[in-house]
C-alpha cells in the first residue's frame, strides 16, 4: 500500500507523536508498504539521511516560508498546492494525518474526496479547544474547523477512551471511530547498559535517596505548577526524595523550591544517537536507565491523548502516581499499574508516594500488572489496527465513487 503521514511536528524533536509516527511508518516500511512522511522543511532535512522510508519536505522555502505562517491566507494556499502535487506524483492510497488542524484541515480542503483519509489526535488539545489560543475568538473558529475536519475525515482514529468519547461530542459518527492506542517495544526494557550505581553516579543521586521520574515538556496541561506544592508536603512527611524532571523548561520547576531533604534534579531533554533512531531503539539508552531505576514515575498532567511516558514506565515495572486526568487514569486503572489522585491536591499526591515508597510489597505489584499490560500493547498489534483502518477509509473512497 502506498501511505503517506502528515505531521507538522517531527523528529528531531524527540516527544510521544514524533516518536509513534516514526516507529508507525518503520515498522510499515519493514512489512513492505511504500511509506512516505511529509512534514516540515527543516525536520525533513534534519533526518531523511537517517531514515529507510521515504521523507518529503512541506514548503521547500524554508526559512522565508515558516510553517506557523501557515494560517495566512497565501501560505495555505501554497500548503494546499503542495499537497495536490505530492498525492499527484506519489498516487497514495490513504493519508493518515496527525493533527486535525492545520494539517488535515488543508488536506481535506486541497484533495477532496480523493484518497482515504485517516486522522489521529496525538495532543490532548482536542479534549478542550477554547485552550489552543488566548484568543477566544480564533479559538472557536479553530473549533469548527476542527470539528468538520473530523466529521469530514474517511476513519478518525483515538488513543483513548476517553478521546474516543470527545470524538462522539464532536460530532464523529461511531461507525467512522475506532479505538487504537500506542504501543511499545517493552524488550527494550528487558536489559540497561548501565548500573543503578553508574546512573546515580553520573547524577550525583546517593545510594541512600529514593528516585521520583516526570518526563515532558514545561507546558501548563502537564501540571508542573503543583510540583513545588508536593514537594513541600513531602517535606513534611519524609527527607529522602531527589524528583527527577527531564524535559524543555524542567530548571524552571526546580527554581525556588528545592527543600532541606526532598530534592528537584532537572535534566535536559534526552534524545536519541541517529543510529538508534534510524533502528527504532526508542527511548533513548538514557532514558531507559532512568525508568528502570527509579522508584516511581509521577504524573501530574492535567490531561493526555494517551502517555507515551506513561507506558514506558508501565514497560519498565515501575508503579505510578498519577492526577486523576483524561487519557491517564483509564490507562492507570485499566492495567493497575499505580495510583490515581483527586487533581489539583498537592497532599493526596504526597501521601500516595510516601505510601507507595514505604510498601514494595504493593510497588512490587503494581510494577508486575504494568510490565503484563505494556507487553499487550505490542507494535505488530497496532500497526495491523492501522492497516485494518487504512482498508476502511479506501472503502469509504470507493463507496464514494460508486455512488456517483
Amino acid at each position: 500500500m502506498r501511505i503517506a503521514h502528515l505531521t507538522i511536528t517531527f523528529l528531531p524533536t524527540v516527544g510521544g507523536a514524533q516518536s509513534v509516527v516514526h516507529m508507525l511508518a518503520l515498522k510499515q516500511h519493514k512489512l513492505g508498504h511504500k511509506v512516505t512522511v511529509v512534514t516540515p522543511w527543516n525536520s525533513c532535512q534534519a533526518v531523511k539521511r537517517l531514515v529507510p522510508y521515504t521523507m518529503r519536505p512541506l514548503i521547500p522555502l524554508g526559512h522565508r516560508l515558516s510553517w506557523k505562517s501557515a494560517y495566512s491566507r497565501l501560505a495555505r494556499e501554497v500548503l494546499k498546492r503542495q499537497l495536490r502535487r505530492e498525492q499527484m506524483h506519489a498516487q497514495f492510497d490513504v493519508w493518515h494525518v496527525h493533527e486535525p488542524y492545520p494539517s488535515a484541515s488543508l488536506l481535506l480542503a486541497a484533495l477532496g474526496g480523493g484518497p482515504g483519509t485517516v486522522l489521529t489526535c496525538h495532543n490532548a488539545d482536542i479534549m478542550e479547544p477554547a485552550t489552543w489560543t488566548r484568543d477566544a475568538r480564533k479559538s472557536e473558529a479553530i473549533a469548527q474547523t476542527t470539528r468538520h475536519t473530523l466529521q469530514t475525515a474517511d476513519v478518525v482514529t483515538a488513543l483513548s477512551e476517553s478521546m474516543l468519547q470527545k470524538y462522539l461530542e464532536l460530532g464523529v459518527q461511531r461507525s467512522n471511530a475506532c479505538l487504537i492506542g500506542n504501543a511499545i517495544d517493552s524488550t527494550r526494557f528487558d536489559a540497561v547498559p548501565m548500573s543503578d550505581a553508574q546512573l546515580r553516579d553520573q547524577w550525583g543521586v546517593s545510594p541512600e535517596r529514593r528516585i521520583l521520574l516526570t518526563v515532558g515538556r514545561n507546558v501548563p496541561v502537564k501540571g508542573y505548577h503543583v510540583i513545588p506544592s508536593v514537594i513541600n508536603e513531602l517535606e513534611s512527611i519524609r527527607n529522602d526524595v531527589t524528583w527527577v524532571i527531564v524535559g524543555d523548561g524542567s530548571d524552571r520547576v526546580a527554581h525556588g523550591t528545592q527543600g532541606q531533604g526532598c530534592r528537584i534534579l532537572p535534566l535536559p531533554p534526552i534524545s536519541a544517537a541517529g543510529s538508534d533512531f534510524a533502528a527504532g531503539r526508542l527511548p533513548p539508552d538514557t532514558l531507559v536507565n532512568l525508568q528502570k531505576f527509579s522508584d516511581l514515575y509521577v504524573s501530574t498532567s492535567q490531561m493526555e491523548s494517551f502517555g507515551c511516558v506513561l507506558l514506558e514506565a508501565m514497560a519498565s515495572g515501575v508503579p505510578i502516581v498519577a492526577a486523576d486526568a483524561p487519557g491517564v487514569s483509564e490507562l492507570i486503572r485499566e492495567s493497575g499499574s499505580g495510583r490515581v489522585v483527586p487533581q489539583g491536591d498537592p497532599r493526596a499526591m504526597a501521601v500516595a508516594i510516601d505510601q507507595l515508597l514505604c510498601n514494595p510489597t504493593e510497588c512490587q505489584a503494581l510494577g508486575e500488572h504494568g510490565k503484563a499490560a505494556a507487553a499487550s500493547r505490542d507494535w505488530q498489534t497496532a500497526v495491523a489496527a492501522y492497516m485494518r483502518a487504512y482498508e476502511d477509509a479506501r472503502e469509504a473512497v470507493a463507496c464514494r465513487g460508486a455512488s456517483h
